[in-house]
């Protein structure tokens, strides 16, 4: 097997199978659900990437593997906003992911290029890196920085207004992930445009780093829950 095929498979059973222990496990909360969506999606992707890699119909998978990575960025400033219960637009901020999601599921030939080496994936598709037309990429770029600055910026806002230790230890973790997610994407970008098209798969490796996070994080909530227990018995 190819070496990113087999980096990928390995990651995407490991993803997934936490976020499906988290959905089961633990009582669902916005955090909860947050990463269980947030993981499914991180997991998804290395699946569609593991099956690019080993040439089962790139055209289906490589869409589904953008559809994947366009719905992190949504998935973190939609909970970020619920965190700082910023509700007033919610719905507003699902609305790109989902016509960029129409766009490649109704689009012929979407997937333009994929193969894959060194243990990532090299796509290009009608929206990324196509070569033709920089424009659609650049509007995808704006989108996703964005998206992943306002999260950092709602969950200082989170962690401003909550009183309670264990919440702004979760939003500190949630937010040093997304940050490193954020600073990765620019380096690439800068200082590295040759690696773009494989900027996705690079960000997908940080995969671990949100396992760990969900980890934490939860742990932390669920020993705030105890507490508050403990302190208010039914």
């Amino acid at each position: 097997m190819e070496l990113t095929a087999t980096i990928s498979l390995i990651s995407a059973i490991i993803e997934l199978i936490i976020a499906a222990w988290i959905y089961i496990k633990f009582p669902k909360t916005k955090i909860s659900i947050f990463f269980f969506i947030l993981i499914s999606f991180v997991g998804t992707y290395q699946l569609s990437e593991y099956m690019v890699c080993s040439n089962y119909n790139p055209q289906l998978w490589g869409r589904l593997g953008f559809i994947s990575y366009t719905f992190t960025a949504t998935v973190m400033l939609y909970f970020s906003s619920l965190f700082a219960k910023r509700k007033k637009y919610n719905n507003w901020i699902l609305l790109p992911a989902i016509l960029m999601s129409l766009y490649a599921l109704l689009t012929k030939k979407f997937i333009i290029n994929a193969y894959c080496i060194g243990g990532l994936s090299f796509l290009t598709n009608k929206i990324l890196y196509n070569g033709y037309n920089f424009i659609p990429t650049a509007l995808y770029d704006v989108y996703f920085a964005l998206y992943i600055t306002l999260s950092v910026i709602f969950l200082y806002r989170a962690e401003k207004k909550t009183n309670s230790i264990h919440k702004k230890y979760i939003y500190r973790i949630i937010s040093i992930s997304i940050f490193s997610a954020l600073t990765l994407s620019i380096v690439i970008s800068i200082f590295f445009p040759i690696a773009a098209p494989m900027q996705p798969s690079i960000l997908n490796r940080l995969g671990t780093f949100f396992v760990l996070s969900a980890i934490a994080s939860i742990y932390l909530e669920k020993q705030y829950r105890e507490i508050n227990k403990t302190k208010n018995p039914e």
